[in-house]
């Protein structure tokens, strides 16, 4: 699994080496949004990761929403209180950025089960691939409730 953080040195650094602590290849964009968008087209990435406090980050957000179908997980800082904002970027997961080292772990490993549900889903038999579950979440037709319906 390929996973793309996007924000400040500190958070990548941190994050990365989780990842790689669960066998996980990290890349990192740190705060360059073209950097960003030019390792978003590569092959192989499964999910992105951005950091809510970095520069250009709801613009990174918008990007990789409107460009891929891959989970977007936001990183939180405990002093924002602007969720309703956060909301509208979209977001798959949040994982808070003030968490030790074990909760963060335990966090991103609870976010990244979730998220690759629809594919296990796939592999058994499930007749939807992820993307076509995301295209569903987002156009708010999973059991008739109006999912992300902020983010359209």
């Amino acid at each position: 699994m390929r996973i793309i953080i996007y924000g400040r040195a500190k958070t990548i650094q941190r994050l990365a080496a989780l990842l790689v602590g669960e066998g996980i290849e990290a890349v990192s964009a740190a705060e360059r949004l073209d950097k960003m968008i030019t390792m978003q087209k590569q092959d192989g990435l499964e999910m992105a990761i951005v950091d809510s406090l970095a520069k250009e980050a709801k613009a990174a957000c918008h990007h990789i929403n409107e460009f891929s179908a891959i989970p977007l997980v936001l990183v939180v800082g405990n002093e924002q209180t602007d969720w309703k904002g956060l909301q509208s970027l979209c977001a798959d997961g949040y994982l808070p950025e003030k968490a030790g080292d074990s909760e963060l772990a335990a966090r991103l490993k609870a976010v990244l089960r979730r998220l690759l549900l629809p594919d296990r889903l796939r592999k058994s038999g499930f007749q939807h691939s992820a993307s076509e579950f995301r295209a569903e979440q987002d156009m708010g037709k999973i059991q008739g409730i109006p999912l992300g319906a902020e983010c359209q």
